[in-house]
């Protein structure tokens, strides 16, 4: 398997399962228990064991060295927490404008009134 389809794999797994309505499937019987609910809430932690899942799936299909097995579950990690702190800066940007923005109309209405 390519590493960049591997981490992409990853990081979609990771979004799917965290953050999608989609996902809620797979989460809400597993939040039940505080083991998964705590681990729900950190891309990396869902991440790695999302990357060792399919670090093992990869194993079995397309057996690769074991220096390469070894080190897929820490890439895909890191890439589901890198495109995790990418969504929530692009969802912080979007906030910030929209706070920033605010105060101007405010401001607009307070000058006209006499």
């Amino acid at each position: 398997m390519e590493p960049l389809i591997f981490l992409f794999a990853c990081a979609g797994a990771t979004f799917f399962i965290t953050n999608s309505d989609a996902g809620h499937i797979v989460r809400y019987p597993l939040i039940r228990f505080r083991l998964f609910f705590e681990m729900f809430q950190c891309a990396f932690c869902t991440g790695f064991w999302i990357s060792l899942l399919l670090t093992v799936m990869v194993a079995l299909l397309d057996r690769p060295e074991w220096s390469t097995l070894l080190m897929m579950p820490f890439a895909g990690a890191m890439a589901a927490y890198l495109f995790d702190r990418m969504a929530a800066g692009s969802e912080a940007n979007i906030t910030m404008t929209a706070m920033l923005s605010a105060p101007e109309a405010a401001d607009d209405v307070d000058e006209e009134q006499p």
